[in-house]
């Protein structure tokens, strides 16, 4: 009798004798079960162990990033969980401290109920001295916390200004650019002036509280109210001043606030930033007169409470850029800032959120103005019905 030979592979024969075996039902039903529930059970581990896995990547890649970020702004980055302080001085059998020990631990998460009385203790404390605006939309007090003063310490030592050294120095109003100082100069009234040489050689004669150091400064040296200036988002051989308005913090996502002189606020990082060498007594005075100094005045006044008006994304407000009003909608809401689409041209502007270009947003100054002009017609409107 002739029999034809078929060529299977191992995994081919593994299921055809699972299935021989199931059809002839050669296994009882309950360890058929039993082997159904263990195979359930393996493939959830197996899954589980891939998600563990993506975990500890995704884990890993965020901790690159914070070490960056604490690179950027000068802070050491420390492992919390390491075991470095080993005792050497204690028993024969404690290993020395030359050995590497090397421990895992298995991350646990502890959760504590806190009373009524400890949550109110957390929260921001709110500012009550601010002038209540209109009902909507909400406004809102922004706490940072900073042991940093508004005010240059008398104490900070100040780096010497030389020749040949590289600076941004300011050509414009806002318009200051990379050079280097060639000579100094020493006016009859006994003001020091400094010569610039630019990179595109062109020259300038400018003061000290014009001229910014060309380097990235320390994070200690850096305070709200400071005077600085920012690299241009689009020409990077271009430089405008500004004050600075916020310090890194989990809400801004770890970057400072600047006001440029322009009132245009913007979020930048450590790198962008350059100190102003010799800063006026009042860093303020080198910002022209007008509505912005005014803004930024009464801010560091009320910092670190400063009021802001909260919006959402489609919501249609009223705006006043470079002087004139505009019909807005806000597209982008980032930490204290928004974005915002003019609805007359389709321009996109950055606006901070208490303003005083939004319409809802008034100075005191000028609201308290607005209310004698009220109180004044009303006395005259009446004074002048007694007299008829």
């Amino acid at each position: 009798m002739e029999v034809d030979e078929i060529v299977v592979s191992r995994n081919e024969l593994q299921k055809l004798v699972k299935q021989k075996v199931k059809e002839n039902k050669l296994i009882a039903s309950d360890v058929l079960e039993k082997c159904i529930l263990i195979q359930s059970l393996l493939d959830r581990k197996e899954q589980q162990a891939v998600e563990l896995l993506k975990l500890c990547k995704s884990v890993s890649a965020f901790e690159a990033i914070v070490k960056k970020q604490y690179s950027l702004l000068g802070w050491e980055y420390r492992d919390t969980d390491s075991d470095d302080n080993v005792d050497c001085d204690g028993d024969d059998n404690i290993p020395s401290c030359e050995t590497s020990i090397s421990r895992r631990r298995e991350p646990v998460v502890v959760l504590t109920r806190l009373s009524e009385a400890q949550l109110k203790s957390l929260c921001a404390p709110t500012h009550q001295d601010h002038h209540r605006l209109c009902p909507l939309p909400k406004v809102t007090t922004l706490c940072q916390k900073s042991d940093k003063v508004t005010k240059t310490s008398p104490s900070a030592p100040l780096e010497v200004i030389k020749v040949t050294m590289r600076v941004v120095a300011r050509r414009t109003t806002m318009n200051w650019q990379q050079g280097e100082i060639i000579n100094k100069v020493q006016k009859e009234d006994g003001r020091l002036k400094y010569k610039i040489q630019f990179n595109d050689k062109g020259k300038s004669l400018v003061s000290a509280h014009h001229i910014a150091f060309d380097y990235m400064p320390e994070v200690d040296k850096l305070f709200v109210g400071a005077r600085v200036v920012v690299k241009h988002q689009t020409d990077g051989c271009l430089f405008c001043p500004g004050i600075l308005a916020e310090l890194p913090s989990r809400k801004n996502h770890m970057r400072f606030l600047v006001f440029m002189d322009d009132h245009t606020p913007l979020y930048v990082n450590l790198p962008s930033l350059h100190l102003v060498c010799r800063p006026l007594t009042d860093p303020l005075d080198d910002i022209p007169d007008g509505r912005h100094k005014s803004f930024v005045q009464q801010y560091l006044k009320v910092w670190p409470y400063p009021p802001q008006m909260q919006y959402r994304v489609g919501q249609e407000i009223n705006a006043v850029l470079k002087g004139i009003m505009h019909r807005c909608t806000v597209k982008l809401i980032d930490s204290s800032l928004f974005q915002v689409l003019v609805l007359t041209d389709q321009r996109k502007e950055w606006i901070y959120q208490g303003s005083t270009c939004l319409e809802l947003k008034m100075c005191p100054s000028e609201s308290s103005k607005k209310q004698a002009k009220k109180k004044t017609s009303s006395r005259a409107a009446e004074s002048s019905k007694v007299a008829s």
